[in-house]
């Protein structure tokens, strides 16, 4: 008996480390993409990485952007159903994890968690962000700012989310998913192969996968959607415009 249960806790241990390792590889890989997507379309981009209930963000490139639209600071932790990012995990990860999540919410004291506890609500909430392809933030009392998320995963396992943060009032959803979504899945597309190359843990690595996926993620399209920036009317107050 005590021989099981010390291989069961190694197993554990392992696996854990095993998760970490792969979370690490994605993110150090999805930096230099994040950067250009930037570069490339303006807009912030974060990407997270699931933390036991709630999404973790883990690198970000909102202080490379000219639009500062809020204060996404790496560590920070974001709802699963209150979050994009969180929409987009719980969409695609596989569905024996996302019972032990939705487990966890529905012993949740937090007023945000409450969804966890109907199912009816959750099946149409995931069904909704397959077929679109993507998760958008759900309406939120005075929050301003609203984001499109879509998974970086091998099959049905997901290592991390991408997000592209905007404020609700320079362009509702259909504009965002227009002019963006594409480029967004492009991203997490190229995070997964360069993750592959560099042999992570869960991508299996070797070069006929890489070649196959980076086949499949020539860089974005330029968006001819032009960005939306802050103008001051000269009275304090802030206008949203169209940069030219």
């Amino acid at each position: 008996m005590a021989g099981r249960t010390c291989r069961a806790s190694i197993s554990r241990v392992l696996g854990l480390s095993w998760g970490f390792r792969s979370e690490d590889a994605v993110v150090e890989a999805a930096r230099p993409l994040l950067a250009a997507f930037t570069v490339e379309h303006k807009w912030p981009v974060s990407i997270a990485t699931l933390a036991v209930d709630a999404m973790r963000i883990r690198a970000t490139t909102l202080q490379d952007s000219p639009f500062a639209i809020d204060r996404e600071r790496i560590n920070r932790r974001v709802p699963l159903l209150g979050s994009a990012l969180g929409r987009a995990y719980l969409a695609y990860c596989s569905e024996t994890e996302r019972e032990s999540i939705v487990a966890l919410l529905r012993n949740s004291q937090r007023p945000i968690d409450r969804p966890a506890g109907d199912p009816t609500y959750l099946t149409a909430l995931v069904r909704g962000i397959r077929r679109a392809g993507y998760a958008a933030t759900p309406p939120i009392a005075n929050d301003p700012i609203a984001g499109l998320a879509v998974p970086v995963r091998r099959g049905s396992r997901v290592f991390a989310c991408l997000t592209m943060r905007y404020p609700r009032r320079a362009m509702i959803e259909a504009e965002a998913v227009r002019h963006y979504l594409l480029p967004l899945q492009q991203a997490a597309r190229a995070i997964a192969a360069a993750a592959d190359y560099a042999g992570a843990d869960g991508f299996g690595g070797g070069n006929k996968a890489t070649d196959r996926l980076m086949q499949n993620n020539r860089p974005p399209p330029k968006s001819s959607a032009a960005p939306v920036c802050a103008a001051n009317d000269g009275n304090g107050a802030s206008a949203v415009t169209r940069a030219r």
